[in-house]
């Protein structure tokens, strides 16, 4: 499908330019792309691809906000519970459409189809007990036989040369390989007008079953509710519980989001046959995470809102900082997503059993039937394994179902998926519209769409591979089969009270950071400490959180250390990011320093230091006054005195006459180890 060019040009130029540039993009080389930038030089023409970038600088994904076509005013918002092929023209993107390949590729591929196709009838329709869900097999297993299945999937242009790929990613041996350290730069969060956010403003969507205890999610929502926020809780459709039970839950939430002063037009309740009929592991675990974005987006209150970040939980999540920390630090962290990412060969598409289909049949029962389960997943079981092909041209990742995503990587993807006209005018859409029916026959789609559709577009180098949960993979984790599907699928363990020491301490010290930890079991023997300690945590935090003012403060730069160890530079401790940090050089203990600018002469009424476990054990805070003289306006021999104050890892000071200077200097005489130097995650300077 050709793409408009926006300058006007000879008609018998385009299609031969977009040929030739479809082609030179398979190389992923430079040569590539000075050819093509020097045909449009000759034929003139600035703007002969709009993918292409001629300049020496990265290209940049798109703009919030921003379309990525022309002739905007076609654009038409599908509905609610829309499914994306409605919103498209079915005689140009719709199912039946199956782009054209080699001879080779597709008689490569008939077999394997039609062998699958073959199973599907044999083996799991017989199994299948409802006229509808015996339909919908039926209709794959002619799909298959037909060969009318897509399977090949564009990257976006920036991907080929800017996203990590297959041989980037695997190691020798094969395996899959985690993106956990992949942390690409990111620019400071900023409003409209350039001026930079100190607070993020969060969407959180809490997901939660029909039957989970009530008192779970309102234990869950006192905690991370606030007025400065937005909210969707969504509800599994079936089994419904009687109305009455459903009146009495959504009164209860709405006390709470009252408690906290949360505004009605800034939280949804979606139940009922409003919400999605959920089935564990099935492609409508993928709708409810779609169908939240377009709540977000669209909805007549939620979507007024201009928030930033979208952060998805569940009741068996608790939160290890508070909102306000998050918020601060996503702020700081700028436009970036939040995704733990393996990169998916086809060495370990077995693992994920990716070479399998599986059928989602709402209308099924469990089994054994359940009054609070409903539903049911079918796992077509071939004789011979492997009958569904590898996808080709997509990058396979996967990870967590659990995210932190950011609001312009949300909107391009829901743009592309329920926008009318929107994957006719973008080439890469068509490949997420496409991958869409592709992920619809995936076991627990939920862990791969999210993370594929990131990496093989524009966003691929706006995402920091970590989804900041602590989540407990230790102990004893077997695959097991599920009431309503007989896949068996492996899970996390409940944490216990001696864990959450160990996640409290690392929290702490902010290395590695960590949102929230799952998976919490109220209801066990553990449970009454394990709530304890997590609740004791949370009211420390908020009794001294000052890590997350920044109201009134200077700014620093130009920092500079007497010792510095490699990988801990000093600029590191004025960043604002609270898992960097300065660290001094090896087993140096005596006379070190750490100094830093102000913006412009200023006086200070407090300053903060958040230290590393390296702590001084006597230093003095130093400002540089008149004359460029170092003057001593305060020490400390880190024992509680009336001046300072231990807020967790923060020591603050408090002046009554502000001293005034144009940079300020932590001097330490002596460290607190034997054997160690000092570290510092962060320092503050406060005018007011």
């Amino acid at each position: 499908m050709a793409n408009k060019v926006k300058k006007t040009v000879k008609s018998d130029t385009v299609p031969k330019m977009g040929q030739l540039t479809h082609v030179l993009w398979s190389w992923r080389g430079t040569l590539a792309s000075v050819i093509i930038c020097a045909l449009a030089f000759v034929l003139q023409k600035e703007d002969y691809h709009p993918n292409m970038n001629c300049s020496s600088e990265e290209p940049q994904p798109p703009e919030e906000g921003k379309v990525v076509f022309e002739d905007a005013e076609d654009v038409q918002y599908c509905g609610p519970k829309s499914n994306p092929w409605n919103c498209n023209d079915p005689s140009k993107t719709g199912p039946s459409e199956i782009r054209q390949y080699s001879n080779s590729e597709t008689a490569a591929r008939l077999p394997s189809l039609k062998a699958a196709s073959e199973a599907l009838v044999q083996d799991t329709l017989p199994r299948a007990t409802t006229a509808s869900c015996r339909s919908k097999i039926s209709k794959l297993a002619a799909d298959l036989d037909a060969g009318n299945v897509q399977w090949h999937f564009s990257r976006h242009p920036y991907a080929y040369e800017h996203c990590p790929d297959y041989e980037i990613l695997m190691d020798g041996a094969g395996e899959e390989h985690s993106l956990r350290d992949y942390n690409p730069p990111s620019e400071r969060l900023r409003y409209s007008n350039g001026t930079i956010k100190k607070k993020a403003k969060i969407a959180f969507v809490i997901q939660t079953w029909a039957y989970d205890p009530i008192d779970l999610v309102l234990d869950l929502l006192s905690r991370i509710a606030s007025p400065n926020h937005v909210y969707l809780l969504s509800t599994d459709a079936k089994p419904s519980p009687p109305g009455h039970v459903l009146r009495e839950r959504r009164n209860n939430i709405e006390r709470i989001f009252k408690k906290y002063n949360v505004p009605r037009e800034q939280y949804v309740i979606v139940d009922g046959d409003d919400a999605i009929d959920l089935v564990y592991a099935g492609a409508s675990m993928m709708d409810v995470v779609l169908d939240s974005w377009r709540h977000l987006l669209n909805s007549s209150k939620l979507g007024k809102i201009d928030w930033d970040f979208i952060i998805n939980v569940s009741p068996s999540c608790y939160p290890l900082q508070t909102v306000d920390e998050m918020s601060h630090h996503l702020a700081i962290e700028g436009d970036v997503s939040y995704v733990e990412n393996f990169h998916m060969s086809t060495m370990n598409y077995k693992g994920r059993g990716m070479y399998d289909y599986y059928i989602e049949c709402s209308e099924e029962s469990c089994q054994p039937p359940s009054e609070k389960c409903s539903g049911y997943l079918f796992w077509s079981r071939a004789k011979q394994s492997g009958l569904k092909p590898a996808s080709a041209g997509f990058d396979i990742f996967g990870g967590s179902a659990w995210y932190v995503l950011r609001r312009n990587f949300v909107k391009y993807t829901h743009d592309c998926l329920f926008v009318s006209g929107y994957s006719s005018k973008d080439e890469y859409c068509k490949s997420i519209l496409d991958s869409y029916k592709w992920f619809r026959v995936q076991v627990m789609p939920e862990e791969l769409f999210l993370q594929t559709w990131l990496m093989n577009g524009p966003f691929c180098r706006k995402h920091r591979g970590s989804n900041v949960r602590f989540v407990n993979w230790k102990g004893e984790v077997r695959a097991k089969k599920r009431p309503n599907l007989d896949y068996p699928i492996r899970s996390p363990v409940f944490v216990n009270c001696k864990e959450v020491d160990h996640i409290l301490q690392l929290t702490q010290r902010q290395l590695p950071m960590y949102f929230f930890v799952r998976k919490i079991d109220w209801g066990n023997a553990d449970a009454r400490c394990v709530r304890k300690k997590l609740l004791e945590n949370l009211r420390n935090r908020r009794k001294h959180a000052v890590d997350s003012d920044e109201t009134g403060t200077i700014g620093l730069h130009s920092a500079q250390a007497s010792f510095t160890e490699r990988g801990y530079e000093a600029w590191k401790a004025i960043d604002g990011r609270l898992h960097t940090r300065w660290a001094s050089f090896g087993a140096q203990t005596h006379k070190l320093w750490i100094s830093a600018q102000f913006a412009e002469r200023s006086c200070t009424s407090k300053i903060c230091i958040s230290w590393e476990r390296a702590t001084s054990k006597m230093y003095s805070l130093q400002i540089k006054g008149d004359g460029n003289i170092w003057e001593t306006i305060a020490k400390d021999n880190f024992t509680e005195t009336s001046k300072f104050v231990t807020a967790g890892r923060w020591r603050c000071i408090k002046f009554h006459q502000r001293p005034c200077g144009t940079a300020i200097r932590i001097k330490s005489y002596k460290s607190l180890q034997k054997d160690w130097g000092i570290s510092i995650h962060e320092i503050k300077v406060y005018e007011q």
